[in-house]
């Protein structure tokens, strides 16, 4: 089970020291189903402090298709995107993007500081339907420019 393997590493690595740009910290171990190895390798960047990042415009493809329709995939996402919501400034945008049978807008840009919008549209997603992945990106991506010119305007 891989998320068993990446719950067993520490992610606490150091920072990056001497004006270097990240930190490489490595593991190597016996693979327990064979004769291999298994490597861990972990890089850190400088932390910043939240208060000194610029702005961020996010645009989140998310596949709701029916193979998203598993405890451990759509409401996981669900569950790791509220955390993420609950983590950004006043001054970020956040718009969702989906793709099953069909692509689709589910969250227009949307200021951070809305987060009972962005929470409505998450909790109305449910999997099913087949994959337009390649739909989702092309709209994503035209969503993005969109947002990406308004916002120089």
């Amino acid at each position: 089970r891989v998320e068993e393997m990446i719950n067993y590493f520490h992610y606490d690595y150091p920072n990056p020291t001497n004006g270097e740009p990240f930190s490489i910290t490595t593991e190597i171990g016996d693979c327990p189903w064979n004769n291999n190895k298994l490597v861990h390798i972990g890089l850190q960047g400088e932390r910043i402090e939240k208060k000194n990042l610029p702005a961020s415009n996010l645009v989140f493809l998310l596949d709701v298709s029916g193979s998203m329709d598993q405890p451990n995939k759509l409401p996981l996402l669900k569950k790791s995107f509220k955390m993420l919501v609950n983590e950004l400034g006043d001054r970020d945008r956040i718009a969702i993007v989906v793709y099953a049978g069909a692509a689709g807008v589910v969250l227009n840009s949307t200021s951070a500081d809305n987060s009972t919008e962005i929470l409505a549209a998450l909790e109305k997603l449910n999997a099913g339907g087949s994959t337009a992945g390649g739909a989702g990106i092309e709209l994503a991506y035209i969503h993005l420019a969109v947002d990406q010119c308004s916002s120089k305007l």
